[in-house]
């Protein structure tokens, strides 16, 4: 027979360890991506204690398109699918690309309160960090050179879906601020 010695706190221990490890993990990912490259490591510190390291099922939805979002997210593991109505006019949902580990989304929905463009299914085992509307609000309200660098790489990537001029470019990092402040000041005051 065997006999389990570990006591309550060696098990308490065991899982502030476990965090540990998970939020060195986060860091380290969310530190990588290019949208937090402005943003000091205790302000990234503060996203992965405050806010919540999330894991799906294959098949599970992350999110549903139309929802409006309270919080965008970064794929730490696995890959999901965009999914969207079939533009056929047919039933159903049909996959229009898949994102991976490193990859954020939900990102305009959490920032400007629009409703979700689409929806995040997981293709396999998925684990994301969360970021709340608070904290991206904490982090970025009294930032204006953080907000208008997360702006432009938004930009960027919007401009990387579809084309833009250089005046679209601009037109759309300066509607995103506008939008950012908006929200963020209802936000404030709520």
């Amino acid at each position: 027979t065997v006999v389990d010695l570990r006591t309550a706190r060696s098990k308490r221990q065991v899982l502030e360890e476990r965090q540990q490890i998970s939020w060195q993990e986060s860091f380290r990912r969310l530190r990588r991506i290019e949208l937090f490259a402005s943003l000091f490591d205790t302000e990234i510190e503060a996203i992965v204690e405050k806010d919540r390291l999330l894991s799906y099922g294959p098949g599970e939805m992350l999110v549903v398109m139309g929802d409006v979002g309270g919080s965008m997210y970064v794929i730490m593991e696995g890959s999901c699918s965009v999914l969207i109505p079939n533009p056929s006019g047919d039933e159903g949902l049909v996959e229009v690309a898949q994102l991976q580990a490193g990859t954020i989304f939900g990102e305009i929905s959490a920032l400007t309160d629009a409703p979700r463009t689409a929806s995040i299914q997981a293709v396999n085992h998925v684990v994301v960090q969360e970021i709340s509307q608070r904290q991206i609000e904490s982090i970025f309200l009294n930032k204006e050179a953080a907000m208008a660098e997360f702006a432009k790489v938004m930009a960027q990537r919007e401009a990387g879906r579809k084309p833009f001029s250089a005046d679209e470019t601009e037109e759309f990092e300066l509607g995103l601020v506008e939008r950012m402040t908006k929200t963020f000041s209802r936000l404030m005051f709520s």
